[in-house]
């Protein structure tokens, strides 16, 4: 059975209907349900999701309080989430608030923003749902998750970039989505948002000036990232001797094997034909896109790139090679940084890179300064700085 799985879920799923449907034709005692085909291989339900017409899952979505227990039943339909696509998401969905358990759909999927685990997929659905289910999810800081989310996908394995891909198409296309992200958001927000935007190898450049300009439209301070961008490409970047030769690596591999390896992956998907249809060839275009831009990206900041080895900072205010303690104010926690060059960032162990949204913040600051940084729900929290010190390789 499970050499065709979901052909014979469908099977048993048209036998259950004949049955309540027909007198007379009975259901057995020793003959397989639904909910016993779903209780025994979990592990298949996303892609048996995928392969159902939309009636059929609704049906096997009906089972499932029969195959896991009132009790469990709801935790193991959202634990599916992140295998699951945009479709089948959104079914789910449906379902839980038919059920009335509309609650533990919006909780799983705040956790899931909190603890940035959430899927491009599932992105999408709320970006969607924007106006009905997810509305209460729906905050100005949702589009720095879509960004982040498109970045990492972008680059992961084909399922990934499927989920990528959809959740890209639906920021190009849906016109009220990016007027709806910045609705209410603060100024950081914004900036920051379309600073990810400005330089995001998941949309073309034609895409990618489009979109910064229905921000500009409702925020034209915004303009000056534009122009900014120009200018900063042609500042120098301080580097540290270690990541200029990582990057030079990288960018040996990116011209002798990535390049060169997407051309021929293009090549054999073509050889597919239908390219209206052909993921393939899609997926295969969409990559040589990141890896067209990262090359010029990489290219010209290797000319711009400067190595240092951070001795001897100006340590009477914040600068590159510094260890920097900053003070909550008001109480909380105290934060450390230690500002590097532009390509040195570990955010876990306190590394920022000096062109970083916090590193600029606190660059060229003495001790005593107070700054402002975004936390993960928009607000703003003040800190003051209250050491500088030398950073020691």
């Amino acid at each position: 059975m499970k050499l065709q799985y979901a052909p014979a879920v469908e099977l048993i799923l048209i036998r259950e209907e004949l049955q309540t449907k027909l007198k007379g034709f009975e259901p057995d005692d020793d003959q397989i349900s639904t909910a016993e085909i779903l209780a025994d291989d979990e592990s298949a339900i996303p892609r048996l999701f995928e392969d159902l017409s939309l009636t059929r899952l609704r049906q096997v979505l009906k089972s499932f309080p029969d195959a896991f227990g009132e009790e469990a039943w709801v935790e193991k339909m959202l634990g599916l989430i992140p295998a699951c696509n945009l479709r089948s998401i959104a079914e789910i969905a449906s379902y839980l608030d038919s059920a009335g358990h509309k609650d533990d759909l919006i909780a799983y999927m705040e956790n899931g923003l909190q603890q940035r685990t959430i899927t491009s997929d599932s992105l999408a659905w709320i970006c969607r749902e924007r106006k009905g289910l997810s509305e209460s999810v729906f905050t100005p800081t949702l589009c720095l998750a879509v960004m982040s989310s498109l970045e990492a996908d972008q680059l992961n394995e084909e399922g990934s970039v499927r989920a990528a891909n959809r959740l890209r198409d639906l920021v190009a296309d849906d016109n009220k989505l990016i007027p709806d992200f910045i609705e209410g958001a603060n100024i950081n927000t914004i900036r920051n948002f379309a600073s990810r935007l400005v330089t995001s190898a998941s949309f073309d450049e034609l895409t990618r000036k489009s979109l910064m300009a229905r921000i500009i439209k409702l925020h034209p301070v915004i303009q000056d990232l534009m122009h900014g961008r120009e200018k900063e490409q042609e500042d120098s970047l301080i580097v540290s001797e270690v990541s200029l030769e990582e990057r030079k690596a990288a960018y040996d591999k990116l011209i002798k094997e990535e390049i060169p390896q997407n051309r021929e992956d293009i090549k054999i998907a073509r050889s597919y034909g239908d390219l209206r249809e052909n993921f393939e060839y899609k997926s295969a275009k969409d990559y040589q896109r990141i890896l067209m831009k990262r090359q010029g990206d990489w290219e010209r900041d290797l000319k711009l790139a400067q190595p240092t080895d951070f001795k001897n900072p100006d340590t009477s205010k914040v600068s590159i090679g510094t260890i920097v303690t900053l003070d909550a104010v008001g109480g909380d926690e105290p934060l450390t940084y230690t500002v590097l060059g532009a390509w040195d960032s570990d955010p876990d162990n306190g590394i920022i890179a000096y062109l970083s949204e916090r590193g600029n913040a606190i660059l060229d600051k003495p001790v005593g300064t107070e700054v402002e940084f975004p936390l993960g729900d928009g607000e703003m929290k003040r800190y003051r700085i209250t050491s500088i010190r030398p950073y020691v390789q």
